[in-house]
């Protein structure tokens, strides 16, 4: 059997230089097949998601019930907020009315001073015992 296969033949018209490809087909395996199924999915996946148009009103739903919670927290930070005020006018009116019911304590006024005018006074000296 010297007879070779007509694949090994050499083509005289090809150059040696150049070498030919031949195409060996192999069965898949599962991994090969699961691989490829799985991104067959993808691909159909990300087409579906691309036709898929979202609309302005569908958007306006969207910011709408987005904006919800940033409303309501709001509002509760504002009630928190006036309930304080609230209580300190209370506390306020409160010291008022009870600055109102008291008398006058006297006020002392302390010693007119001028900023970088310094007076000097001697010390008091103590008693000196006799001699």
């Amino acid at each position: 059997m010297t007879q070779q296969s007509p694949e090994r033949v050499p083509d005289p018209s090809l150059s040696p230089a150049r070498a030919q490809v031949l195409p060996f087909e192999r069965p898949q395996s599962d991994v090969q097949r699961a691989v490829q199924q799985r991104a067959q999915e993808a691909m159909e996946l990300n087409r579906a998601r691309s036709k898929f148009q979202v609309t302005p009103l569908r958007w306006f739903l969207i910011f709408v019930v987005a904006t919800i919670p940033v409303f309501l927290t709001s509002a509760a930070l504002d009630g928190v907020l006036r309930g304080m005020h609230m209580l300190d006018a209370l506390y306020d009116k409160q010291d008022a009315e009870r600055a109102a019911r008291e008398p006058p304590a006297a006020i002392e006024t302390p010693d007119v001073q001028v900023p970088g005018v310094v007076m000097v006074r001697p010390l008091a000296e103590p008693a000196r015992p006799a001699k």
